[in-house]
């Protein structure tokens, strides 16, 4: 089932869309107006109202921020349309493939579910971007299955840096709260520790886009290329030019942080290094493999052209 909401004229200027999901059904019209409809109903209605087509998509391993401010976002704000945060809408859509349903249907229910996210908000909107969580990256295959022109990109960090977070981690890293099998684990892992569990987390997460990395259509994007990278060849990549007032505009929003946008943006990266226990730096280890494959991709004299 899909649950509607009357949204109205205004911008969706949260940092995540879950943010601007629950300001606008605390609405009393939306209280009182509760309107739900089956699925399918959306591809008869994007069949009339067809959106925005996806740009591209944005996945990262955790603790990694690319952009600035909230889900509408680019130059003034009209160009770019920008879906940012938890997607749980991409929903069941992006996750394990529902019993009942072939992987075409599942494939078809995202492509309704991002065509509906998609709709253009003013009528001046040009390109639609997609920022997905962590742990899309392990529906990596779906998403090429529904979307297979789309360009993505990974954006990846230090693996000392990202564990270091398990002083605020984020839900993927808690034994518990996301289901053992969306991350391929048989069962339960028996009393991990935190930095074990967030190692086997990080570790399905670039399995997965290794396995589906594509030349041509992927783009792998180092944290410490930050934030010029967005500008010298994320968009490129994507087939978007930009003016010097696109990038001064860019360069200005990188001084804020993503998820507080009203706060001056703070490199942690010595700070978390610092702060790396000699347990944290021992599981890193067992990372350094992976990260060196991906470092190797990204350092290929062969990486890949625009696909635009």
């Amino acid at each position: 089932m899909v649950d509607w909401a009357y949204l109205g004229p205004r911008r969706l200027l949260e940092p995540f869309f879950e943010d601007s999901v629950l300001r606008c059904v605390a609405k009393p019209f939306n209280r009182l107006f509760r309107y739900a409809t089956p699925i399918e109903t959306l591809d008869g209605r994007l069949k009339q109202h067809p959106g925005l087509p996806p740009a591209g998509f944005v996945f990262d391993m955790s603790r990694c921020k690319l952009d600035a401010g909230g889900a509408d976002a680019g130059g003034d704000g009209a160009q770019h349309r920008r879906l940012r945060g938890r997607p749980d809408q991409c929903g069941g859509a992006g996750q394990a493939q529902p019993a009942p349903i072939s992987a075409t249907q599942h494939a078809a229910w995202l492509r309704w579910i991002i065509g509906a996210l998609g709709q253009a908000r003013s009528g001046e909107e040009r390109h639609l971007f997609v920022k997905l969580n962590s742990w899309h990256a392990l529906a990596l295959s779906l998403f090429r299955r529904a979307f297979p022109m789309v360009p993505w990109i990974f954006l990846y960090r230090d693996r000392l840096e990202i564990l270091s977070q398990l002083k605020r981690c984020g839900m993927h890293m808690v034994p518990g709260l996301i289901a053992h099998d969306v991350f391929g684990f048989a069962t339960s892992l028996s009393t991990p520790t935190p930095e074990t569990y967030c190692a086997e987390v990080l570790e399905r997460i670039g399995e997965a886009v290794l396995r589906n990395y594509t030349p041509g259509r992927t783009l792998l994007v180092n944290y410490n290329e930050l934030p010029a990278a967005l500008w010298t060849g994320v968009l490129q990549y994507f087939g978007i030019s930009c003016s010097a007032d696109d990038i001064a505009a860019m360069a200005q929003a990188a001084r804020y942080d993503a998820k507080s946008p009203d706060q001056r943006f703070a490199d942690d990266t010595a700070a978390k290094r610092n702060a790396a226990t000699d347990q944290i730096r021992s599981t890193a280890q067992q990372l350094a493999g992976l990260y060196a494959r991906l470092e190797t991709l990204r350092l290929s004299p062969s990486r890949p052209p625009s696909p635009v």
